[in-house]
């Protein structure tokens, strides 16, 4: 017998598909080192990727708002892995099937975004802002600054302002 909360789970994902907001399995299209266990995050802190930036994206599989934020974050994930190559780490984490993680990182709700800078030993920091594009990458960047990393020899950061003209050039031109 189902409990009420998982009928109410499935309840509200079937309702999802049917408007149109939830694409089944949309995680999977989601840019970033999967992570699936305590043990491979903590080698990966402490041992393979522990002189790099590390950004965490902690989602959960039948939250909308991590859905609506992916292409942002698959977005800065593009952006990030041009402009500093391997430097920077992204990962993802699906918080309630990897819970020991997720509390480690204190996450609380989803989805919720976390830095380790550098040789941090473990200590991190939990991203606080609106959700969107601008601020996230913001976010990022001065996180890559704090660490002193440098983008790639010829790698121009473009600022907002120019993005967003890039972006109204990209609209006007289809």
């Amino acid at each position: 017998m189902q409990s009420p909360f998982a009928r109410l789970l499935f309840a509200l994902t079937l309702l999802q598909l049917l408007a149109g907001v939830a694409d089944a399995q949309w995680w999977l299209a989601t840019k970033g080192k999967e992570i699936s266990n305590y043990p491979t995050f903590e080698k990966t802190l402490k041992e393979t990727d522990k002189d790099k930036l590390i950004i965490i994206d902690f989602y959960m599989q039948n939250c909308t708002w991590c859905q609506r934020f992916q292409a942002d974050w698959n977005r800065v994930v593009t952006d990030f892995e041009d402009w500093f190559g391997d430097k920077v780490v992204f990962i993802k984490v699906d918080g309630p099937n990897t819970w020991q993680v997720a509390q480690f990182c204190e996450v609380q709700s989803y989805p919720t975004f976390f830095m380790f800078k550098p040789n941090s030993n473990g200590k991190g920091s939990m991203y606080r802002q609106n959700r969107t594009y601008d601020l996230f990458k913001d976010w990022v960047l001065e996180g890559a600054s704090q660490a002193g990393l440098k983008p790639l020899e010829g790698k121009v950061i473009p600022s907002s302002d120019d993005m967003s003209r890039l972006e109204m050039l990209g609209s006007n031109l289809s």
